[in-house]
């Protein structure tokens, strides 16, 4: 409720629009992380969001939204992933895009 009420998620929104509908929530979702500085969603976490269980279809999502100039991805000296959303002025902490997520049952389950 908090980040919602800000001038920077108006933007996100704005931001979103400029992607087809089916991947607003994804695009979202990794803009929420990175105006609030938590980590970057992991490949997992984008699957769901997007409604698939393929994490290489995850990656393809965000190498789009970097195709279309709205993000920037980039890792730090650990590996881990870091998106740069440049027209909010934010980006997101350093996360591990091969995390599972707690709640999200293993791929043997």
């Amino acid at each position: 409720a908090e980040t919602a009420a800000t001038d920077a998620w108006a933007s996100a929104i704005d931001l979103a629009r400029n992607v087809t509908e089916d991947l607003q929530g994804v695009f979202l979702l990794v803009a929420q992380s990175a105006l609030r500085g938590l980590p970057c969603p992991s490949d997992p976490m984008i699957a769901r969001a997007y409604g698939t269980h393929s994490a290489r279809r995850a990656r393809r999502l965000l190498g789009y939204f970097e195709e279309q100039g709205l993000i920037v991805v980039h890792s730090d000296f650990s590996g881990k992933r870091i998106v740069a959303f440049p027209d909010l002025q934010a980006e997101t902490a350093p996360g591990d895009p091969n995390a599972v997520e707690p709640d999200m049952p293993s791929a043997a389950e």
